[in-house]
């Protein structure tokens, strides 16, 4: 499952479909939310995740070396916050432009 449709399941009472796009994937990769958990690249910022059972994966970057990770439930908080006062689709829609 797609981080998007697993928050999306989570919390429907916020606006997603105008998240649906490259942005956000960026703008969750930018705040840090899903970290790589492998020990050669701990914590490092991941890219497009999903969860699959209990597992979070994602890309370390442009790289296309997808790995495990984890959601780092600080950042988490930080993130249900801004989509509550509205900030973070204001900071995904600016990150739909940044390119590799």
């Amino acid at each position: 499952m797609e981080i998007y449709d697993y928050y999306k399941e989570k919390y429907p009472q916020f606006e997603w479909e105008s998240l649906k796009h490259h942005g956000f994937h960026m703008a969750i990769m930018k705040r840090g939310l899903c970290k790589s958990s492998e020990e050669e690249h701990k914590d490092k910022r991941l890219y497009n995740c999903e969860i699959i059972g209990n597992q979070v994966y994602g890309f370390l970057g442009d790289t296309g070396i997808k790995v495990k990770g984890y959601i780092d439930k600080e950042v988490e908080k930080e993130f249900i916050e801004s989509l509550e006062d509205g900030s973070f689709y204001k900071f995904a829609k600016e990150c739909y432009y940044i390119v590799w």
